[in-house]
């Protein structure tokens, strides 16, 4: 992954490859020794037509975000694409 800082990453939305919304960026989890990003966790979106839709096979943490690994970050412009 190319170079990003944390606060372009602010507030965007967290979408799926099939275009489906997941939620919203909530904060990051990064790699204290390296500085390397480890995941992105992202407030699920809530709505009835979401949830009935989109499986979403991601860990969750106890706050019920989910703990989406870096690797799966494909693009970041005005939202983020996971895969």
């Amino acid at each position: 992954m190319k170079e990003i800082f944390t606060k372009k990453l602010a507030d965007k939305n967290v979408i799926s490859e099939n275009g489906s919304l997941v939620g919203s960026l909530k904060n990051v989890t990064v790699d204290y020794s390296t500085g390397y990003l480890q995941n992105i966790i992202v407030e699920p979106e809530n709505s009835p037509t979401q949830q009935k839709t989109q499986r979403i096979e991601y860990n969750r943490n106890k706050q019920g975000e989910y703990v989406i690994p870096a690797h799966n970050v494909t693009s970041v412009q005005d939202h983020i694409i996971i895969s």
